[in-house]
């Protein structure tokens, strides 16, 4: 809240503002850029969560989604396989009440659940200095030998 006003739900003026640029609006692609110079932090244009449907319920406040000035960034080098980082985004939107419109069928790309944690909770474990995720997380390769007739590798 700014100034008594959430400003995560847009005026009636910019309501007004975005209807009249959505009848103007013929592809997804300008939809999303309406939205980005609303302010809103949107999910990468390609990820299945974001449909117009999605899009035009995010405009009309019915979905949450972060104002882009107020998002908190952190860094998360190695980040946990996406279902973690999915499954802990989704239990912190339960935890503040809020609906992001993520459906099995429809999820949003890395970056923005990343951003999203790290503004929700930026003390989550993963934005630990040290946090390395666990090889049970983590997709192991195949182990391979290496040629090391030469000594390159042991010295």
């Amino acid at each position: 809240m700014r100034g008594g006003r959430n400003v995560h739900v847009l005026s009636d003026r910019e309501v007004e503002n975005l209807k009249a640029l959505a009848a103007q609006i013929t592809k997804k692609e300008h939809y999303h850029e309406c939205l980005l110079r609303a302010g809103f932090y949107m999910p990468a244009l390609k990820s299945s969560l974001c449909t117009v449907e999605y899009m035009q319920n995010v405009r009309e406040g019915k979905l949450f989604c972060l104002k882009s000035d107020l998002v908190r960034y952190k860094a998360c080098p190695r980040p946990p396989p996406f279902k973690v980082l999915l499954e802990l985004l989704l239990q912190a939107a339960r935890e503040e009440r809020l609906n992001l419109g993520i459906e099995p069928n429809r999820e949003p790309d890395q970056r923005w659940v990343l951003d999203m944690l790290s503004t929700l909770r930026p003390g989550l474990y993963i934005f630990d200095k040290g946090y390395v995720p666990a090889l049970a997380d983590r997709e192991v390769p195949e182990a391979q030998q290496v040629d090391n007739s030469d000594g390159f590798w042991t010295g």
